[in-house]
């Protein structure tokens, strides 16, 4: 029974000493968890909207294209009465 009061004795006061440093580690952890939580929320918000906005460029791309093709028609045609 001396030994096991000995080692009861000596791991104490490590416990006491180690147990509010990870309570501050995992304090921060909770932090850093939290604030990861919420950069990834606004990834996915950003990322949605870089899905809407290249969306519109194709199709204002695609819409200056057909505008082009027009306006070449109506040269080609202007060329012609001339």
């Amino acid at each position: 029974m001396g030994h096991w009061s000995l080692i009861i004795s000596a791991c104490v006061p490590v416990v006491l000493a180690v147990v509010p440093w990870m309570v501050r580690v995992y304090a921060k952890l909770e932090v850093v968890a939290s604030r990861l939580a919420k950069v990834s929320e606004q990834m996915e918000i950003n990322a949605a909207t870089l899905h809407e906005l290249n969306c519109r460029t194709a199709d204002h791309a695609a819409k200056l294209n057909a505008q082009d093709i027009r306006i070449l028609y109506l040269n080609e045609r202007l060329e012609k009465l001339e």
